[in-house]
């Protein structure tokens, strides 16, 4: 009598035990792969935004204008430069005021980096008709720096400017992002005739 071949119930469970275990081992592997890619997506979209930003941060930088109040005897420059905030006179893109000045604040805002602005003769009538525009998201920090230049031009780096009277010819700006804590600085330079206050623009601060 021929014996008939086949699995025991043995074997059986010990192969179905082994597939169930090869499944959860793709699965996850699976899982993780998918988690790195898509965490690698955002990470390109983020370098992208930043990239964006810091060159439109860069633009409104550079056109900074020399406008200068006056104040009595006094005649400080309508800037303000702290290490978390900065404050300028600047232009915004066409489709956003066209050529009209702009009075411009950089801010870190809840992890988030904030632009508000108003029309310079609002600041000037006392009239807060400011704006506030998200830049960019999941910001860690936001860093400001400026540099005087000395007699050997050699720049000389401060986390404050506190000359009233000019504007500083180097500006650095440092944005940090939450995820992985890159750091992406740029330096800014102002045109010499607008540092050197050759070509200013003299207002007077009015009432309503």
């Amino acid at each position: 009598m021929n014996k008939q071949s086949g699995f025991t119930l043995l074997e059986m469970l010990i192969a179905i035990s082994l597939m169930t275990i090869m499944l959860g081992l793709l699965f996850s592997a699976s899982r993780t792969l998918s988690g790195q890619t898509q965490s690698g997506i955002e990470q390109v979209q983020m370098n992208d935004d930043i990239r964006l930003v810091t060159q439109f941060v860069r633009r409104l930088i550079s056109q900074t204008s020399p406008i200068v109040m006056n104040q009595g005897s006094a005649h400080p420059v309508l800037f303000s430069g702290a290490k978390h905030q900065l404050g300028f006179v600047s232009t915004l893109p066409a489709h956003a005021g066209g050529n009209s000045l702009y009075w411009i604040e950089l801010m870190l805002k809840e992890n988030q980096l904030v632009m508000k602005y108003q029309p310079l003769v609002s600041v000037l009538k006392n009239r807060n008709d400011s704006q506030q525009l998200t830049l960019l998201n999941s910001v860690d920090s936001l860093d400001f720096s400026y540099a005087d230049i000395d007699k050997n031009n050699a720049p000389r780096w401060q986390p404050d400017w506190q000359k009233n009277n000019q504007l500083p010819p180097l500006i650095s700006v440092t944005v940090a992002q939450q995820r992985g804590g890159d750091k992406y600085p740029i330096v800014v330079s102002l045109p010499a005739q607008v540092t050197r206050m050759r070509d200013h623009l003299s207002v007077q601060r009015t009432g309503l």
